[in-house]
């Protein structure tokens, strides 16, 4: 598998910081998923304990993961929009193949039209 090192090292280097101020801002001990999600607030000096059902959050994902259906319909828009880099790294999986960055998506049961997309675009400018 291909991994951007740089890319991994920017976003888990500064996680534990994150944490911290997102504890702080929340004034109690953070879930896991409160931990991933205030590490990846669009602006991270908006963090405050926010109320679920009621707060409109803005989130910076640094990597997109997409399957089956949802993954072959996102390729295809790539495909249509004439785009072969994603703005951040994305990575697709069908239930029969583990997601990987070499290998060719398999064709969909009833269309032939994915088969050679790659299951892993680059980030790039999109």
């Amino acid at each position: 598998m291909q991994f951007d090192i740089e890319l991994i090292r920017a976003i888990y280097g500064s996680f534990s910081e994150k944490v911290k101020r997102a504890r702080a801002a929340k004034g109690a001990p953070l879930t896991l998923a409160e931990k991933i999600l205030y590490a990846h607030l669009f602006a991270p000096s908006s963090a405050r304990p926010f109320r679920r059902g009621e707060d409109y959050v803005d989130f910076r994902p640094d990597r997109v993961a997409m399957q089956d259906a949802t993954a072959q319909m996102a390729l295809l828009q790539f495909m249509n929009a004439g785009r072969d880099r994603s703005a951040m790294p994305a990575i697709t999986s069908t239930a029969s193949a583990p997601p990987t960055p070499i290998a060719i998506m398999p064709s969909p049961p009833a269309f032939g039209v994915c088969e050679s997309v790659p299951i892993i675009m680059p980030p790039g400018k999109a």
